[in-house]
């Protein structure tokens, strides 16, 4: 496990977008330190992927669920069926979402109500679904924003506007939630690579050696480095945190002399 070393022995994980990217490098971590895990996601080929390799790195089987995190009822199926299977949920990540680049001036109203609903309600009714069964075992959410949530790009405001929403969300659920037993905190990540970010960014013909040599690491980073914080804060490592968000960005950008 490169190292990395976290005890979720006992414990029942949802990570939404689970098929690729950070989601698929969540749900391997979490079931490489012990937690039964079920994937969800619209490809179902993508989370059985993701549920092949667990199976080959740690033994253990995850759940496949195909799941629309847009569709309220979908997102219910996904959590009843979870504790169903597992007898129990402890830890809920919030990872599904998508970046659409669209200059305001031909950014419509549809394009953005789904970008809103993909990003952000998503987050909103998965929480509000897991909520009794998070309570009883004094669990815990991460979401997953973005450093767009602070930073936001051009072409991006939708985008922007729904992981800033994310953000604020995590604090506010936090405040009320902590008396209930349930931290929510956040992971903000920056450039990082996976197949979609790939495609992504050559549909916006993104120089991303140029990008990488912007950030202070002086390169991008890879899904299961931001796996890593997700698990950490998902562990009693950060029983005392709640309400924070994390970025694993590779440091901050600034202008000026080098």
């Amino acid at each position: 496990m490169d190292g990395f070393r976290v005890d979720l022995s006992g414990r029942a994980a949802v990570v939404t977008g689970g098929g690729t990217g950070i989601g698929r490098a969540t749900s391997l971590l979490l079931a490489e330190c012990g937690a039964d895990v079920a994937v969800a996601g619209r490809t179902e080929s993508a989370l059985h992927e993701t549920a092949d390799l667990i199976h080959k790195r740690t033994g253990r089987k995850a759940l496949v669920v195909v799941t629309d995190v847009r569709v309220q009822a979908q997102i219910q199926v996904l959590i009843d069926r979870a504790v169903g299977h597992f007898s129990r949920l402890d830890i809920l990540v919030n990872n599904a979402g998508g970046t659409y680049l669209r200059p305001l001036p031909v950014l419509d109203l549809p394009e953005w109500e789904n970008n809103i609903a993909l990003n952000l309600n998503s987050v909103f009714m998965a929480t509000r679904a897991a909520l009794s069964h998070l309570e009883q075992s004094r669990g815990c959410i991460v979401n997953i924003s973005s450093s767009a949530a602070s930073g936001g790009f051009r072409t991006g405001s939708a985008y922007s506007a729904a992981k800033s929403g994310v953000e604020m969300l995590t604090r506010v659920s936090a405040a009320e939630l902590g008396p209930r037993g349930i931290r929510v905190n956040c992971v903000a990540p920056g450039m990082v690579r996976s197949d979609g970010a790939e495609r992504s960014w050559r549909r916006g013909k993104l120089d991303v050696p140029a990008e990488a040599s912007k950030i202070p690491v002086g390169r991008v980073g890879e899904p299961r480095e931001i796996a890593q914080a997700i698990v950490f804060l998902a562990s009693d490592a950060a029983s005392f945190i709640t309400g924070e968000v994390l970025h694993v960005d590779g440091g901050p950008r600034m202008d000026g002399p080098h």
